[in-house]
């Protein structure tokens, strides 16, 4: 087995505890999310990584950082590209049964767009090349990627290698590692996995 990737879900911000729709919104990180950030770093301490990509929302950009100071040495790379879906009008809305029943229309309407926001398919198409250059790397340096993104991304990476978005999630400060065995790549859950929601459609977007 060898792993080529690591996919870390950012730290716990007050719309994550309030189960609101993040999307477009741009929260810091809460005291628990800067908690979150400091085991994650504690947790990569000692492994050998190539570079660190993060999203360039405070909440991603904050947990990566915390998590470079424990290595000072690493290539650190911010970009829009890792955004979450964006959820346009939902964004900082409660994720009750009224709004998750809208989002799961544009969730089985892939190709329509949310109001104020984009599509999935159109989300995808961002988010996939992003994770297989994040692989291609890992592959020419000999050593794992290691990525801070969000709820929404980590669904992708599920789906991608999985084969269905449930398959492989965690929680705020989770870690998801992405790997080969038998000339096959696969994600699982190796730190705050979350499986109440394995084969449920909650939660499927930031």
């Amino acid at each position: 087995m060898t792993t080529l990737a690591y996919f870390v879900r950012h730290g716990t911000t007050t719309l994550n505890a309030k189960n609101c729709f993040r999307g477009t919104m741009n929260p810091d990180l809460n005291e628990e999310g800067r908690a979150d950030a400091k085991r994650l770093a504690e947790y990569f301490g000692a492994k050998d990584l190539s570079a660190l990509f993060y999203s360039n929302k405070n909440r991603s950009e904050e947990t990566a950082g915390i998590i470079a100071q424990r290595k000072p040495r690493i290539r650190c790379f911010g970009t829009e590209s890792l955004w979450p879906l964006n959820v346009g009008d939902f964004s900082g809305q409660p994720k009750d049964d009224k709004n998750q029943a809208k989002m799961d229309w544009y969730v089985d309407n892939p190709s329509v767009s949310i109001p104020g926001g984009e599509s999935l398919n159109d989300f995808k198409s961002r988010i996939r090349p992003c994770i297989m250059e994040a692989l291609e790397i890992a592959n020419k340096s000999g050593a794992p990627v290691l990525c801070v993104v969000h709820s929404s991304v980590i669904h992708e990476v599920s789906t991608m290698f999985e084969g269905h978005h449930s398959k492989a999630l965690v929680k705020p400060g989770g870690v998801v590692e992405v790997y080969t065995e038998n000339g096959q790549i696969h994600a699982r859950p190796i730190l705050k996995p979350d499986t109440t929601k394995i084969g449920s459609r909650q939660d499927t977007v930031s």
